[in-house]
């Protein structure tokens, strides 16, 4: 119990090693995604649970002209193979599925890139 608390307090999201892809990932300036205890307000981001379900937080409307409002869509992802995953996800105009490549950045997994390819709207 006093361990949960101490994480809790630090404020710290602790990597899940065997599924280090789950959590929460908000992108960075640099094009990558970092590793988050929540998304922020203005920027896009991806939380992938251990269950398979997919929380992709994006823009609401169609336009990309600033100021964009974001909010979260429901969806699914699995794996393909231990750097390949499949998502499936709602947006503003339906669903979509396509796959993502991913690579971690830093050894301590808090900083991935994603490669996305194979988009089909559904």
């Amino acid at each position: 119990m006093s361990i949960c608390l101490i994480l809790l307090v630090s404020g710290e999201e602790v990597v899940n090693r065997s599924l280090p892809i789950v959590g929460i990932w908000v992108l960075s300036n640099d094009g990558n995604y970092t590793r988050f205890t929540q998304f922020l307000s203005n920027k896009p981001g991806y939380e992938f649970k251990s269950n398979g379900q997919l929380v992709r937080y994006g823009n609401v409307g169609w336009c990309g002209t600033p100021p964009i409002t974001y909010g979260n869509f429901d969806g699914q992802w699995n794996f393909i193979n231990d750097t390949t995953l499949t998502i499936r996800s709602r947006y503003w105009g339906g669903y979509y599925t396509e796959n993502v490549r991913y690579q971690f950045l830093t050894d301590d997994k808090n900083k991935v890139k994603f490669e996305w390819y194979d988009y089909r709207s559904e």
